[in-house]
């Protein structure tokens, strides 16, 4: 009886324990799981690839399996490094807001928004993608001043920039998210200038610029090897078959630029890293462009005209002394003199305009532009900007 009992009390507990292990475990309860990053504006056919972390922001590569590895456009940066390919004033006088570009390549050359051109009587970005034919002459491009207290060629630039020309630095390529949003969205070259006083003022440069250049996020040794540090962990995502980038911040994608070709992307590759990294090292992504404090900015208009030649000459001289009214006059100014001196006759902007069609959509909190390539139907860039 005692054998019986004993081996019933096995049983009883073999069959508990058999119950117990078919009962599910409860799942741990997760209060806050981890967002998945938001991939609504990619464009079709592109999916996320690897992400790395830097300051400020995470940034993904784009890629699509069916895009081409090779391009047959050739950057700006590349075309100048080999002669092929010329930026200038507009004229002897200049002309803030426009520039000459001649490409005598035997490729096209594409030209992004943001793209720094240094020198030349003052610092300018491109103001819109644009799509030059192969051997295009005079071509007009629209641009933006980066550099508020400058209008004549500074010494430092004498031996690159004869006769109006500019040039490009492979170590300083690219403006900020910011300043590039400010053109692209506003295109009020005030709003460019307050963005480029913003992220000089985060980055601690300010006051080693007497004219107020963009330029000196890269002269700056400190801020230059932040950006580097945090670039050089970034550029791992281009050894991959990309085709551009994507910045998120909480999971929600704040940026991003896809190209045609995984070729162009990595020829691009560099300087939209630097661009994603100076914005997160100036303070992150931000969804409003600045206001301009500067309250001559309305009444500048009235203060310079064209007739004020002399004075804005005598001005160029002594313009980090120039008050934030003056140097807005002295650029007013100046912008009048060059239109003046060489009045746009609209054939210069065909070389441009026949090859390249702008588009540009906005959504509830969301800027979409694109530049396309008429002659081939190539949508070159596709480019997104959370408003």
């Amino acid at each position: 009886m005692r054998l019986h009992a004993h081996f019933s009390v096995i049983a009883i507990g073999f069959a508990l324990a058999m119950t117990a292990c078919m009962v599910a475990p409860d799942k741990p309860k997760v209060d806050n799981p981890p967002a998945q990053p938001d991939t609504t504006n990619l464009p079709d056919g592109s999916r996320l690839g690897e992400k790395v972390e830097v300051d400020g922001a995470v940034i993904y590569a784009v890629l699509n399996d069916k895009a081409p590895l090779e391009t047959e456009y050739l950057t700006l940066h590349e075309a100048m490094e080999a002669k092929q390919a010329s930026v200038r004033e507009r004229s002897e006088g200049g002309t803030v807001n426009t520039l000459l570009v001649c490409n005598n390549a035997k490729k096209p050359l594409f030209l992004m928004a943001g793209d720094l051109l240094l020198g030349g009587k003052q610092d300018r970005i491109v103001a819109e993608s644009a799509v030059l034919d192969a051997g295009a002459q005079d071509a007009e491009i629209q641009v933006f001043c980066v550099e508020h207290g400058r209008w004549a060629l500074q010494g430092k630039d004498a031996e690159k920039c004869r006769d109006g020309a500019f040039y490009t630095d492979k170590s300083m390529p690219q403006c900020d998210l910011a300043v590039k949003k400010a053109a692209i969205e506003t295109k009020q070259q005030g709003r460019v200038w307050s963005e480029v006083a913003s992220n000089n003022m985060a980055l601690n440069v300010a006051r080693k610029t007497s004219s107020g250049t963009f330029r000196a996020t890269f002269d700056d040794p400190e801020t230059r090897e932040k950006i580097e540090k945090n670039v050089a962990v970034a550029r791992k995502l281009a050894e991959s078959q990309v085709v551009g980038f994507a910045v998120y911040v909480e999971g929600e994608m704040v940026a991003m630029d896809v190209f045609e070709s995984c070729g162009l992307a990595q020829k691009l590759a560099d300087k939209l890293l630097r661009s994603y990294v100076i914005t997160g090292l100036s303070g992150g992504y931000k969804d409003e462009v600045t206001v301009a404090n500067d309250a001559s900015n309305a009444e500048a208009e009235d203060v310079a005209t064209a007739g004020e030649i002399d004075q804005v000459e005598s001005q160029a001289d002594r313009s980090c002394c120039l008050s934030p009214r003056e140097r807005f006059a002295q650029q007013h100014a100046t912008n009048n003199v060059g239109r003046a001196a060489a009045p746009r006759t609209g054939n210069e902007e065909l070389a441009v305009n026949d090859r390249t069609a702008n588009t540009r959509s906005y959504k509830e909190n969301a800027l979409d532009y694109a530049c396309n390539d008429k002659k081939s139907g190539k949508a070159v860039q596709q480019s997104f900007m959370r408003r």
